[in-house]
């Protein structure tokens, strides 16, 4: 009996078993893990998890608030408030399922989803969360805060401020004139319109 067919059949089913374990990988969607997803860019840190954590947090609203633009339509209707925008953080580190939990109006949900959304368009990839040291898909709710600021007090054309609120009013003072006798004095007027 040649080898193949005496153990053929053997390593056909060991094959055969190998494939269906790999289909079932665990596609469970966790909401806790023993390590959280993470995002990017404090991996080269030589520290403890809790503070590759702490910086990825900053690294995260970094990224949210430098890109979140306030929607035209919630600036108009003075709408403020905090927006929670929920994802599957996968295996591989991209995201899917992204949806908001809570919408303020306004198009302030679309807005933090559309930020969240281009993680995948620029490439970004989360550290996926562990459980019993392997990667798992895991739920993350992030809130994004959206808060309207005091309008500035001036306005700027070109190179120039021009303020729109003033601790004192403006006045003319020049020799006890007024205004517009000043302008008279100064201005050369036709005689037909003089007073």
């Amino acid at each position: 009996m040649t080898f193949m067919r005496k153990y053929g059949i053997a390593l056909l089913f060991l094959g055969l078993a190998f494939c269906g374990m790999a289909q079932e990988a665990d596609t469970t969607i966790y909401l806790s893990a023993d390590e959280l997803p993470r995002f990017p860019g404090c991996e080269q840190l030589d520290t403890t998890l809790a503070v590759k954590q702490r910086c990825a947090e900053e690294f995260l609203l970094s990224f949210i608030y430098q890109n979140v633009q306030y929607p035209i339509e919630a600036r108009r209707e003075g709408i403020q408030g905090t927006v929670v925008v929920t994802y599957v953080v996968e295996i591989d580190g991209q995201i899917s399922d992204v949806k908001a939990l809570r919408d303020i109006g306004g198009g302030c949900g679309d807005e933090a989803i559309r930020v969240v959304s281009a993680m995948n368009e620029i490439g970004i990839r989360w550290i996926p969360a562990k459980m019993d040291g392997k990667p798992v898909r895991m739920q993350f709710n992030l809130p994004v805060r959206f808060k309207l600021e005091e309008p500035l007090p001036y306005v700027l054309m070109g190179q120039d401020s021009i303020y729109t609120e003033l601790d004192t009013e403006p006045s003319f003072v020049v020799e006890n004139d007024s205004l517009s006798s000043w302008l008279k004095k100064k201005m050369n007027t036709p005689k037909a319109y003089k007073d």
